[in-house]
């Protein structure tokens, strides 16, 4: 294997380090299909590019907990009016100065026409209006009481108003600049070199960064293995042993979303059944998958948040393992023979890949239903997800509660709330709205635990288990530890 990896690094401009290097090199699965424009999407492979330019106004840690970051403090007026106050002495990497009219361009170009459809734009649809209270004081007013706001814009990436006036969105996806750790030197269709922001809020630690797209998974391990990379995000649980064979180790984080196959209920067809939804929950044995294939990794999964975010019930389980129930159900909805349907998937984008497809046709089949799937590229995923141009009748689209680790994102995602929905559960949505507009945390909660089980017993998804993500990080890495998959880009140092 390593005869023939080796070369398609090299094919990607990847030397081998030098001893004394000061170059930080990550591989990827892909780079962001915006470019440098991070308004354009919320998908992880953007995430982990912008991480090392952008800065939101907060970040949420992995206990669910809102952190300061453009922002250092924050308070409600009421339901509807958030005032922001603004970390001073902060300028973006062009010298532009950071301020509360930088936070306000944001958000007036997310409230503008040429935003609209992005899904950056669709995460704010609440905010109505905004204001500079002083140079580093913003008021944030919104259509209806947002208890989560302050988690939100985390997700609100700002750029800087007078470069981003200058050069509209194309252009400045082509030549962004933020207020973080790196600017970018050159973006290349596979590439992306960085170089430090001294003087950056949180100054780095090297002085170099360059991102590669590697979509291969083995490709990714080959190159931390040969030090050609030092870091390879989204790796496989198998990978740990060869990584400590050579110094380095498998960083284990959780995922921020429950992984599975979602079911597309609007199209005629026996997935619009819930009993057949339900019987192929009942015909995966999720505890096996998370022992086997992800070493133990993970939690199988029951409903549409993690434990960990808001919003969780934990009165409700995963579905068990039970074949003979599957059948039951298969039978009384008129298919006791099973049936055939196509999932549309993702290559190797995670390890929702490869084996656990496998793994979930093998189980599907001992019940007598086929599972073809269907590999497409994420960025195809995601178009379809928009347009509703499905061709099949499941896709890999997690419940995903980033980057606020609260689970009213992921319901909001699979609902009729949607553009072009693939699961519309009407009785539903008067809970949901309800919880959009709830302004107290504990009664948040509780219609938020009572959605839970209502998405358990319809069954919208095949639940298999709460995410997780395995990066190879090479032995010159020191304090790699990305929280809620931001990663700490500043933090991260190399030894000599």
């Amino acid at each position: 294997m390593s005869l023939i990896r080796i070369p398609m690094l090299l094919l990607l401009g990847l030397a081998a380090p030098a001893l004394a290097d000061s170059t930080l090199r990550v591989g990827v699965y892909g780079l962001p299909q915006a470019l440098g424009n991070p308004h354009g999407s919320t998908a992880d492979s953007e995430l982990y590019t912008w991480a090392a330019i952008f800065d939101g106004l907060t970040f949420v840690d992995d206990q669910a907990l809102v952190q300061p970051a453009l922002a250092i403090g924050w308070e409600a007026l009421d339901p509807r009016t958030w005032l922001f106050e603004l970390r001073r002495g902060v300028r973006f990497s062009n010298g532009e100065p950071f301020d509360a009219d930088a936070v306000l361009a944001t958000i007036a170009y997310l409230k503008s026409p040429a935003a609209e459809g992005t899904s950056v734009a669709r995460e704010f649809a609440a905010v109505q209006s905004a204001r500079r209270v002083g140079s580093h004081e913003v008021e944030i007013s919104t259509r209806y009481p947002v208890a989560t706001l302050p988690g939100l814009v985390a997700g609100m990436r700002i750029v800087a108003p007078a470069h981003w006036a200058r050069l509209g969105p194309v252009g400045f996806a082509k030549d962004p600049v933020g207020t973080g750790p790196f600017r970018v030197v050159r973006w290349d269709a596979a590439r992306i070199d960085l170089a430090a922001v001294a003087d950056a809020w949180r100054a780095p630690k090297v002085d170099r960064l360059e991102i590669y797209q590697v979509s291969d998974t083995a490709a990714r391990l080959q190159g931390v293995l040969s030090g050609r990379l030092d870091v390879g995000m989204v790796m496989q649980p198998e990978d740990g042993e060869q990584l400590e064979s050579r110094g380095g180790r498998l960083h284990v984080t959780a995922g921020g979303s429950v992984s599975g196959l979602s079911f597309i209920t609007t199209k005629p067809g026996p997935l619009a059944d819930v009993r057949v939804r339900q019987a192929l929950n009942y015909a995966v044995d999720k505890a096996a998958l998370v022992d086997v294939l992800l070493a133990g990794h993970g939690r199988p999964a029951g409903q549409p948040a993690p434990h960990y975010a808001t919003g969780f019930n934990p009165a409700v389980a995963a579905y068990p393992y039970d074949p003979a129930k599957a059948r039951a159900l298969l039978k009384a909805a008129g298919y006791p023979a099973g049936f055939h349907f196509v999932a549309e998937v993702v290559p190797d984008g995670g390890v929702m890949s490869g084996a656990v497809y496998t793994f979930v046709a093998q189980q599907l089949r001992e019940v007598g239903v086929t599972m073809q799937a269907q590999i497409i590229p994420v960025a195809q995923i995601i178009i379809r997800a928009v347009n509703g141009t499905f061709r099949g009748s499941a896709f890999s689209m997690e419940f995903n509660v980033k980057p606020v680790l609260d689970a009213e994102r992921a319901l909001a995602m699979h609902s009729c709330q949607r553009a072009v929905p693939w699961y519309c559960d009407e009785s539903a949505m008067p809970l949901l709205e309800a919880v959009q507009r709830e302004f107290d945390a504990q009664r948040r909660i509780e219609i938020l635990q009572e959605l839970m089980q209502r998405y358990h017993d319809a069954a919208p998804m095949l639940y298999l288990y709460e995410s997780v993500m395995f990066d190879a990080v090479g032995p010159r890495v020191r304090n790699y530890a990305p929280v809620n998959r931001r990663i700490n880009y500043h933090d991260i140092g190399l030894a000599n």
